[in-house]
């Protein structure tokens, strides 16, 4: 199937007005690369000593096995529970993501760990859960505005404590890590060392 539709989105150089700049920068990876991506704005505004940069897009420049790419804030839900609990075999948990409809898991396990429940959340399409070493994590896949999550019932949450407050992404962009097989370099336990790398990429701002 061939392209048939394309949007324009943004332009510069055409008498449109738009005031689109590039910004060529060099960084050192983050020591504590969090899960999702790194915070990129306020570090890029005062490099370029300009307070009023918003980057739209990352073309990315030699960064040995790593490539960076732009990416906007997901959706992020956290447990609170004090573990280990009590067994949660046949205990219920019920979700809403992306502002679907309720879905309901019903445990088939004890669950009475962080990293048990981890498991189950991680294996739900459309979302990404690991034991960060405290609680359990839960982000969106989906990134921005159009991201949220909510735990809206369920009986496990009287032990797990997620809050019952929808989450939703954010436009505040991030710089996430792919790795040559183009997966997010953050491996599952929170946080990746990325401090012995050296980016180079070129951001396209408005």
């Amino acid at each position: 199937m061939a392209i048939s539709t394309m949007t324009p989105v943004l332009a510069a150089g055409d008498g449109s007005g738009v005031n689109l700049k590039a910004r060529r920068v060099r960084w050192t990876g983050d020591a504590v690369y969090p899960d999702g991506g790194s915070a990129i704005e306020t570090i890029l505004r005062a490099t370029c000593l300009d307070q009023g940069l918003t980057p739209v897009a990352l073309i990315p420049g030699d960064s040995g096995v790593y490539r960076p790419l732009l990416t906007e804030t997901p959706a992020t839900l956290v447990t609170a529970a004090t573990w280990n609990v009590a067994d949660q075999d046949t205990e219920t948990l019920i979700y809403s993501l992306n502002g679907a409809a309720d879905v309901t898991i019903t445990f088939a396990s004890t669950q009475e760990t962080r990293a048990q429940l981890a498991v189950v959340l991680d294996a739900i399409d459309g979302i990404h859960a690991y034991d960060d070493g405290v609680q359990v994590t839960v982000k969106t896949i989906r990134t921005g505005p159009g991201a949220s999550f909510q735990i809206t019932g369920g009986t496990s949450n009287a032990v797990y404590l997620f809050s019952t407050t929808a989450v939703v992404g954010t436009t505040a962009k991030l710089v996430k890590v792919m790795t040559q097989a183009n997966v997010d370099s953050q491996v599952g336990v929170g946080a990746t060392d990325l401090s012995g790398t050296e980016f180079n990429a070129t951001f396209l701002c408005e």
